[in-house]
This record gives structure tokens, C-alpha cells and sequence, in this order.
């Protein structure tokens, strides 16, 4: 899965750095910020969601966010999300969950990131697999057609 990544990467023209960590699952970023010692708001998370009406749509969010549904329904103007199974998730990327990376659905679905994936100097999203890392510039994902807005939850 690293070397369809690596197709990928060079097919967008997305220079980054794939960063193996091989005894840590990346599923969980709370866990590739400790053992990366990487602040948890530089890790990043790649939803896929399917609306009532059965679109799917991408969410990108850092670890330290929660996804704010009635935003995104608004943005999107799509309702009801639920996650998409694990069956649809590899059927539409070609990755199993925990291994989806974030440029893997660009020109396959509406991607929408929050607003503050942008401002990071680096990012870290999966790169094929639980065990890979994805390290890259977000300023670049501004080239692609993908929506830039508040999509999280705001601290209470």
C-alpha cells in the first residue's frame, strides 16, 4: 500500500516524507503523537462519511478535533452522515480504515478540511497502512479542489 501512496504522491506532484512506525497503530492519533513525540494537533485523521442519500464525502480533521455534523450538513448541504463501513471505505479509496491517507481521495469524492489542518507548518496522515505516517506541507492541499472551512466542534 506505501508504493500506491507513493503513485499517488507523484501523480499530485505532493512532495512529503513517509514516516514507518512499526509497532505503534497509527488508528488511534493520540497514540502516533506520543510515540512520534509529534504535538497531537500536527496528526491528522481522514474520514469518509455517506450521507442519507448514499454520497460519500471525506473529512479531514486534526487528532485533536471532533467533527461537527450540523457544520459539515451545512457546508455540504448533505444530511445525515453516518461513517462509512469498512467494506465501502476500501471499495472507494483502495485503503482499509486506519491506512486511508488524506490525499488518496482527492478527485475521488468531495473533501472537505478543517480550516485549522491548514494553518500547521507539517501534517502527519496515514500513508497506506496503520503502521505509516504521511508527513507533508497542508499549504499544498490548497492547489486541489477541496472545501477549507470550520468543520469541528468548538471546546466547550
Amino acid at each position: 500500500m506505501i508504493e500506491k501512496t507513493k503513485i499517488i504522491m507523484s501523480d499530485l506532484g505532493i512532495n512529503g516524507e513517509i514516516i514507518e512506525h512499526e509497532n505503534i497503530n497509527g488508528t488511534h492519533s493520540e497514540n502516533i503523537a506520543k510515540a512520534l513525540n509529534i504535538p497531537l494537533e500536527n496528526i491528522i485523521k481522514c474520514l469518509i462519511l455517506k450521507s442519507k442519500k448514499g454520497d460519500l464525502l471525506s473529512v479531514i480533521l486534526l487528532g485533536n478535533q471532533q467533527l461537527d455534523l450540523k457544520k459539515l450538513e451545512t457546508i455540504s448541504q448533505m444530511k445525515k452522515f453516518t461513517f462509512a463501513s469498512e467494506k465501502l471505505i476500501k471499495e472507494s479509496t483502495g485503503y482499509s480504515i486506519g491506512g486511508v491517507p488524506p490525499i488518496s481521495v482527492i478527485n475521488k469524492m468531495p473533501v472537505y478540511i478543517d480550516k485549522k489542518v491548514i494553518t500547521k507548518d507539517f501534517i502527519l496522515g496515514s500513508a497506506g497502512t496503520p503502521y505509516h505516517g504521511l508527513k507533508i506541507d497542508p499549504k499544498i492541499l490548497k492547489r486541489f479542489n477541496l472545501t477549507i472551512a470550520d468543520i469541528h466542534k468548538q471546546e466547550e
